[in-house]
């Protein structure tokens, strides 16, 4: 049996096998088994890819992205820790030097507070407020240049970007996929389904995706940098905890082999962006 046979591969390819009987054979027997198959063709300076499989699990979905601009910073929502450390930045009270180079993210999570607080809000969630909070950040301006508050005035959507939105309405979350951490595929994508099951637990536990911590470039001096970089960390460090109790649990009810802490916080840094293809 075709089917049988390729089953006992991970991965299948097919170079310059012309189009015909024998390939729609080869491809059929490979996506019954749910083995990935990768036809190449080549003629001249021309190629040609092709993948044929079931599904196409992408952990990184923005392709292109410099990894370390894949951040869930949490300003729709900014957990105490973060709020705490932004309300240790006097602005009014800080020297020129100082003041152009407080972080945008610290602007950012200091003008929404305050626009919330000044309009009664819990949630930023119409783009007039997302205005508002350029105008509050525009009259904080000193007057000569500031590159923390351009950024701030560019990044100010994030103030109202909720990426589990995104995750949830993705079809890694759609029906009882993942849901005890096996998908259709489970044997080749284990990690990636069981962690797809776990995060959804989390999700619906905390209502947000765990902070990845890793933090964009931004215009900062070093001290105030790195101690953002702390909050962030120390926060996905306790995410990825949990996420990994979840893992642990979801692991030995369906007798699955569970994941590493490295790979728990591979996929914690990359939540916002899981997808999958069919």
């Amino acid at each position: 049996d075709l089917g049988h046979f390729f089953s006992t591969y991970s991965l299948v390819v097919a170079a310059d096998l012309a189009y015909g009987p024998v390939l729609q054979k080869v491809a059929s027997a490979c996506y019954s088994a749910k083995v990935p198959l990768i036809v190449c063709r080549i003629n001249g300076l021309f190629g040609l890819v092709r993948i044929i499989a079931p599904e196409h699990l992408i952990e990184n979905s923005r392709d292109g992205v410099d990894s370390k601009q894949l951040s869930n910073l949490c300003l729709s929502d900014p957990f105490p820790e973060l709020v705490e450390y932004a309300a240790k930045f006097d602005l009014d009270a800080l020297d020129d030097f100082s003041h152009k180079h407080v972080p945008y993210v610290v602007l950012l999570v200091k003008a929404s507070m305050e626009w919330k607080t000044q309009k009664g809000l819990l949630q930023i969630v119409e783009r007039r407020d997302v205005e508002g909070i350029r105008e509050l950040l525009q009259s904080w301006r000193r007057p000569h240049e500031e590159e923390n508050f351009d950024e701030a005035l560019r990044k100010a959507y994030l103030v109202m970007f909720s990426p589990e939105r995104n995750v949830l309405s993705s079809e890694a979350f759609d029906g009882r996929k993942g849901e005890d951490g096996k998908g259709p595929s489970s044997s080749l994508n284990r990690s990636f389904w069981l962690f797809v099951a776990s995060l959804k637990k989390f999700v619906e536990e905390e209502g947000r995706l765990p902070v990845s911590g890793k933090l964009p470039d931004m215009t900062s001096d070093t001290e105030s940098y790195v101690g953002l970089q702390r909050i962030y960390q120390s926060k996905s460090r306790k995410d990825a905890e949990k996420l990994a109790s979840y893992v642990d649990r979801i692991a030995h009810e369906t007798r699955t082999e569970t994941m590493s802490a490295a790979q728990v916080q591979y996929f914690t840094n990359l939540a916002p962006y899981l997808s999958v293809q069919r």
